[in-house]
């Protein structure tokens, strides 16, 4: 069976969508809960490495879950059956997301995206963190919500949020040396009122270097084989919410948006 983890970002309930090989289709999926319940979880990560190893960013310490309310993380060792909590080093009511380092053993991303914590490495499972620069400078203060790092080249990552303090041209951010310094990407377009579009979504072809899909609210989505330098857009809905490539397909690509799956 090939698992396909999911979110849900209104009740904080984890599932796992467990879906036969092949193409998948929403009646074949049965949905099973993962053990962690909580008031919100904004995203999930699991570790290309050891499978069985989950991590979760949100409003994680509360409610029924066995996190302590202190933690904004929580780690699963068995594919979500049980979860401890991690500690960022900062103090913030919550976390908007974590990632793995795509391949680089130990390496994990968090932040809530903005002060007081907008961005923390950790090369050691989530036991300790480090700063990292936040993507926008200290001029600039976008609210990051989305982190993804090349599964070929991991010390490439992209980020993305919404326009609360863009600076120009947008508010997408690439890294290519692990977060230490970061260059805004220039989708060539604004949204309906002439901002910069808030970035909802982003995923990396894990067989590609720089291609890459990116989801934003008003403009659909857009593609680039360049690592950025130039785009071309797809809208199957206004606002692409969620993406993700296929590993076994990469030319099969789904989105997400408008209450709809494609």
């Amino acid at each position: 069976m090939n698992s396909r983890r999911l979110r849900n970002r209104i009740t904080g309930i984890l599932w796992a969508a467990l879906l036969s090989p092949g193409p998948a289709r929403a009646a074949e999926a049965a949905w099973v809960r993962l053990g962690l319940e909580t008031t919100a979880v904004w995203s999930i990560a699991v570790d290309p490495l050891s499978p069985s190893s989950f991590y979760a960013a949100g409003h994680v310490g509360a409610l029924s879950s066995p996190v302590s309310a202190e933690a904004r993380l929580a780690r699963s060792l068995d594919a979500g059956a049980t979860w401890s909590g991690l500690d960022l080093q900062c103090r913030t009511t919550y976390t908007r997301f974590v990632t793995t380092g795509a391949g680089l053993a130990g390496t994990l991303y968090a932040g809530s995206g903005a002060d007081p914590c907008p961005l923390f490495v950790s090369r050691d499972a989530g036991r300790t963190w480090l700063p990292l620069p936040p993507p926008g400078g200290p001029y600039y203060w976008p609210s990051i919500d989305i982190l993804v790092a090349d599964p070929i080249w991991p010390a490439t990552l992209y980020a993305g949020g919404y326009n609360y303090g863009c600076e120009a041209p947008g508010c997408l951010y690439r890294s290519t040396n692990g977060g230490e310094s970061w260059a805004v990407l220039d989708l060539g377009a604004l949204d309906p009122r002439g901002n910069y579009p808030d970035i909802l979504s982003i995923a990396v072809d894990p067989t590609v270097s720089g291609t890459l899909y990116v989801g934003t609210k008003g403009l659909g989505g857009f593609k680039t084989t360049d690592s950025g330098a130039t785009w071309r857009r797809f809208d199957p809905v206004d606002s692409v919410t969620a993406l993700a490539v296929d590993s076994r397909d990469p030319e099969r690509v789904y989105a997400a948006g408008d209450g709809k799956v494609f």
